[in-house]
């Protein structure tokens, strides 16, 4: 009782007449507020009993929407009231300079609350990075030669910008808490430091600059490849809504000419037929390209209506199909599919080649399994494929 007491005692010589005014306004706003939601609610209650009974009376049903439209009544008048109310209680504790938070110590509770948080956020952040680091996801091993230098050079990047992230995250929660307001303590205007900003501008120059060489050497030998044009196999990929088109030269190695104006219903692929290189060429009977391991190709590429995107992700290849202009992508397989399946313990995992671009409605159909195999095995499916010439539905096999 005494405690009660002297509260009251303090209250009463504390709070001064334009307080307890302005207090008593907010109680009136507030219990007004609860009256005319609790009154708004009641009436439409009421309406929708009343809508009920009368549907009862007449032998009819209402309909749940008429019941949801009611019901969603109340709930957006009720969330609007919370607001008022929110909004009332901000204005009337500014006006009578009530700080609530001030006797919670606020900062304390945000500091604590910071380094929980970090604390969390590496905990997520560690799983993330073991979870995806794995062989079959963010760092899996490239199966070709070039794939494996592309590989080296992201994760070279991965690994100097997650260190300065790491860093400086632990930094800023840790900062956020040591240096959390406190009753005497007052920030430091720091101008500058010439020093300091010298060397947090020298350093990531450094960094960025080795990348960026790094990146450049590595991009002018996957473009520019020091590969005896003889040894280089000819592909064609011909990308189209909602397939890829596939053709093999014969002995000599060289595709036959082509041209956008001899595209027919017969001749859905544009094969000019007067160029003696078409003779021995061939197209696969079924929707898969083989390569011999250790082979480089060549995938001479192009489309015939939108872009398109030959991607083979585990060989690092992603080039474009564009309409009117032929592309081209040097690449050397180091795996064979048996060898893949093996390392990732997956018996059905095949390579394959999608499209990147979202070329239309049916472009998920557009995937083509890609097969690695020993010289042999290579040569063996080659023989066994249609040539163009000597088989009248050779040039028509891709729309089976």
């Amino acid at each position: 009782m005494n405690a009660i007491y002297d509260t009251y005692q303090k209250l009463k010589h504390g709070l001064k007449p334009k307080k307890l005014v302005s207090i008593a306004l907010l109680l009136v706003l507030l219990l007004s507020c609860f009256a005319v939601s609790y009154a708004a609610s009641d009436e439409i209650g009421a309406m929708a009993r009343e809508r009920a009974a009368q549907a009862d009376k007449a032998a009819k049903v209402i309909e749940s929407e008429q019941i949801l439209k009611a019901d969603g009544m109340v709930k957006k008048l009720a969330g609007g009231l919370v607001l008022l109310l929110g909004i009332l209680f901000i204005l009337g504790a500014r006006f009578i300079k009530f700080d609530p938070f001030k006797r919670l110590s606020a900062n304390n509770w945000h500091g604590i609350l910071f380094l929980v948080f970090g604390v969390a956020f590496f905990a997520f952040f560690g799983y993330e990075v073991t979870h995806h680091t794995s062989k079959v996801n963010l760092f899996s091993n490239a199966s070709s030669e070039h794939g494996q230098k592309i590989d080296s050079i992201f994760q070279l990047t991965i690994f100097i910008t997650g260190f300065v992230f790491v860093v400086v995250q632990i930094v800023l929660f840790y900062f956020a808490y040591a240096y959390r307001g406190m009753p005497g303590r007052k920030a430091i205007y720091y101008h500058d430091n010439s020093k300091l900003e010298t060397i947090w501008t020298i350093i990531p120059s450094i960094a960025i600059g080795v990348l960026v060489l790094y990146g450049v050497t590595i991009w002018q030998g996957i473009h520019h490849p020091n590969i005896d044009e003889s040894k280089i196999l000819n592909i064609e990929v011909v990308g189209e809504q909602f397939q890829w088109r596939l053709r093999y030269p014969g002995n000599d190695n060289k595709l036959g000419k082509h041209a956008f104006k001899l595209i027919s219903s017969d001749n859905p692929i544009g094969l000019d037929s007067t160029d003696k290189h078409l003779a021995d060429d061939k197209i696969p009977a079924v929707k898969e390209i083989h390569i011999p391991l250790g082979q480089p190709v060549r995938l001479n590429v192009r489309s015939k209506d939108v872009l398109h995107g030959v991607y083979l992700p585990q060989f690092r290849v992603n080039v474009y199909a564009t309409p009117g202009m032929p592309t081209q992508f040097i690449f050397t397989p180091t795996k064979t599919t048996a060898q893949m399946r093996k390392e990732i313990g997956n018996p059905n995992f095949n390579y394959e080649m999608a499209c990147s671009q979202l070329c239309g409605i049916s472009h998920f159909n557009m995937r083509v399994v890609v097969v690695i195999e020993d010289e042999a095995s290579y040569k063996k499916w080659l023989a066994e494929q249609p040539n163009v010439v000597a088989d009248p539905n050779a040039k028509n096999l891709a729309n089976k």
